[in-house]
């Protein structure tokens, strides 16, 4: 589990190591013991730090962890994670699995995919970085 300290923003990163595939969790949820402030269910104010790079920063992290490991869905996507794994599929599309049109275009399946499937994939790198938001605080 990867957690951005400042934000409380985490996601659970799951390997196998024998098949080369990962899983990604992350939810918004109260865990007593890193939220001990938290009042259960309160978890809304997470959603303020949406769209500002971290959940990024954090897949990226644990995708650097394990350079060899190609990363699936899980469940459903959440609003704030589908723009995330598009871009993420936009920039690697063989290492992250994503709902991608150009893919169900030309009937390749993600899983079983090889590299060379995605050579003429269009690639859209993600941005360097974030400008951070300043907050005043008063």
């Amino acid at each position: 589990m990867l957690q951005h300290a400042a934000s409380g923003l985490r996601a659970r990163f799951t390997f196998d190591s024998v098949g080369g595939f990962g899983w990604v969790f992350s939810k918004s949820y109260v865990i007593r013991s890193i939220d001990p402030g938290d009042s259960a269910g309160a978890v809304t104010w997470r959603e303020e730090y949406a769209g500002r790079g971290i959940g990024r920063r954090l897949y990226l992290l644990a995708a650097t962890l394990h350079p060899s490991t190609r990363w699936r869905l899980q469940g459903g996507l959440t609003e704030f994670a589908a723009p995330l794994r598009a871009r993420l599929h936009g920039a690697d599309p063989y290492r992250w699995e994503a709902p991608c049109d150009w893919c169900n275009e030309r009937a390749i399946a993600w899983r079983g995919a090889a590299p060379h499937d995605f050579g003429a994939h269009p690639i859209t790198p993600a941005p360097p970085a974030i400008t951070p938001t300043l907050v005043k605080v008063s």
